[in-house]
């Protein structure tokens, strides 16, 4: 079962998928250009620590 979350706030953007073992977590925020920048969420490991 996939469930996909898609929330719009204040100019930014939340976007969840969640498959069976993995969920996929990216935000988008709007620079001051008013153009989409994003950061993906899953580059950081269980302790919080980002991958080199």
């Amino acid at each position: 079962m996939t469930i996909l979350v898609i929330l719009l706030l204040d100019g930014e953007m939340l976007f969840i998928r969640e498959e069976e073992d993995e969920i996929e977590t990216k935000v988008w925020d709007l620079d001051e250009h008013g153009s989409l920048v994003g950061s993906d969420e899953d580059e950081e490991h269980e302790d919080g620590e980002k991958e080199e």
